[in-house]
């Protein structure tokens, strides 16, 4: 499971780093990561620079991973059933997190064709939905992301000359995040309670922050690979 974990948090700022998604598709064809660069980039122009890049909160609290996972135990399958969820309520996966949905807003977004993993900062608001995740966390309550989708679809690439190739090209990242907490145990609450109290919070993930600050507007090389 990937947790969110406290990048810092104190009266000024409070904001949660980690894994957003992995982009897999049902074919489990090569991603393009191009373009996952190219959707990234028009996700920050459109939602994130804009400030409402939000991220909804889910009202339950999981008991357990146990509760949360079913299948086979990966992220990937809860994105699946959450899909699956929405779609039958809605119809259609890019329906926006509202204002007062929110918890959270996506301040800083990045790709990793390493691990084919959406990567984010996540900041709390002072909204309803955000009070209450400040709670949760600080009563040690676990943070991880239970939903977000992209829009994409399986074409032929022409990797080399002649040489067509299936690979899963991704046209949209949709503004569908939502974050579920799982219950705390004795463990982890006592260890987020430190984190807080602490004036200097270290970032639990150098490499990440190291890759954070890099320009979403660069060149971005155009790498397929695969599981």
């Amino acid at each position: 499971m990937n947790y969110l974990e406290v990048e810092e948090w104190n009266e000024n700022s409070k904001i949660l780093v980690g894994v957003l998604q992995v982009i897999k598709n049902n074919q489990k064809t090569p991603v393009l990561h191009q373009t996952v660069f190219n959707s990234m980039n028009l996700f920050v122009q459109e939602k994130v620079r804009n400030g409402i890049a939000y991220v909804g909160m889910e009202d339950e609290v999981k008991e357990s991973q146990e509760d949360e996972y079913k299948g086979d135990g990966n992220i990937d399958t809860l994105l699946q059933n959450a899909f699956a969820d929405h779609m039958a309520e809605y119809g259609n996966l890019d329906d926006s997190i509202q204002p007062h949905e929110a918890a959270f807003r996506i301040i800083d977004i990045d790709y990793d064709p390493e691990r084919s993993e959406i990567l984010g900062r996540l900041e709390l608001l002072q909204t309803e939905k955000g009070m209450e995740a400040e709670r949760r966390i600080s009563n040690g309550m676990r943070p991880f992301i239970s939903q977000g989708g992209v829009e994409g679809s399986v074409e032929p690439i022409d990797v080399k000359r002649g040489n067509l190739q299936p690979c899963y090209k991704v046209v949209k990242i949709l503004p569908t995040y939502k974050i579920t907490f799982l219950k705390a145990d004795e463990t982890f609450k006592t260890l987020r309670y430190d984190e807080m109290k602490s004036e200097d919070i270290e970032n639990p993930d150098e490499k990440f922050n190291e890759k954070i600050k890099t320009n979403l507007d660069g060149d971005a090389r155009d790498i397929i690979g695969g599981e």
